[in-house]
Parts: C-alpha cells; structure tokens; sequence
C-alpha cells in the first residue's frame, strides 16, 4: 500500500475531507516516505519535525 492511500483511509476514518490530508501526504512525498512500509521505520522524533499531529501519527502506528 501506498503512504498516500494510507492517509486517505485514515481521513476518511477520521472523517476529514482529503484536502484536509493533503499537506501531510506532501510532506511524505517531499520526504520520499512512498509507501506504507516507509512509514514504519519513522521515529516519534521525526514525526514531531514533520509536524503530524499526535492523534494522526496514533492512528498511522496502528495501522501499520
């Protein structure tokens, strides 16, 4: 699966609109994070830089 597919699950679990998403998916593309697997090796650090909200890296880990 892709990163990208992922966050637009994870949206729509969320109830959010992609466009809601969007700036976090260009922040993966931009960080070359392509796929779902990618995702797992970030650390909580990472995240922080990234700027993901806690609740959306929650869900990520969990899905993963």
């Amino acid at each position: 699966m892709q990163a990208k597919e992922l966050l637009l699950l994870i949206a729509a679990e969320m109830n959010k609109k992609p466009s809601d998403f969007q700036k976090y998916i260009d922040e993966l593309d931009n960080q070359m994070l392509e796929s779902a697997d990618d995702l797992k090796d970030v650390s909580d650090e990472q995240w922080k830089q990234m700027n993901f909200p806690l609740g959306l890296v929650n869900k990520i880990k969990k899905r993963l």
